[in-house]
């Protein structure tokens, strides 16, 4: 754990950083999309929402902890 936390104090390659902006911008996207879904108000949808939100904002501080290991 010591170790993720020193890597996210480090700079963030830039593809590693693509990524995780990627992930962040898909959000809305996504929200938009499933809120014209026909079944968008189901419990199942919601939960569907909830968990894919979540993965992406894990991903998107997964990608932070990333570094270069060759310089």
């Amino acid at each position: 754990m010591k170790k993720i936390i020193e890597n996210y104090e480090k700079p963030t390659p830039i593809i590693w950083r693509k990524w995780g902006d990627l992930a962040l911008f898909l959000i809305p996207v996504l929200e938009a999309q499933f809120n014209i879904m026909p079944v968008s108000d189901s419990i199942e949808s919601q939960w569907l929402k909830w968990g894919i939100t979540t993965f992406l904002v894990l991903f998107k501080a997964y990608t932070n902890t990333k570094v270069d290991e060759s310089k």
